[in-house]
């Protein structure tokens, strides 16, 4: 999922370095743009899910932040996605125990 996540990051990027936050609205970025949230979705509903919180801590957290995170800092303001703040929000609440520990 990470996976599908970057490569769409890295796409929407170089279209707007080329051509400009214009191309936000334009159809096929925008559609890149939806997949990326529901991406995080599946991944927030995945880990609200999980059972074993201390693997998905161990496992999962650190790509995660690396690919999402840094991808939130180096976007344009315009295409950041809010869902990458409700994704945080799920992960800090299902592991806050874990997080610390």
């Amino acid at each position: 999922m990470l996976n599908v996540y970057q490569v769409l990051s890295e796409n929407i990027s170089k279209a707007v370095q080329q051509n400009g936050e214009q191309v936000l609205k334009q159809p096929l970025v925008a559609s890149m743009r939806t997949v990326k949230k529901e991406t995080l979705k599946l991944i927030s509903a995945w880990v609200g899910k999980s059972t074993d919180p201390k693997q998905v801590c161990e496992n999962f957290v650190p790509p995660l932040l690396n690919a999402v995170l840094g991808d939130y800092n180096r976007n344009h303001p315009n295409a950041r996605d809010s869902e990458v703040l409700s994704t945080m929000t799920v992960f800090i609440n299902k592991l806050e125990n874990h997080v610390t520990s």
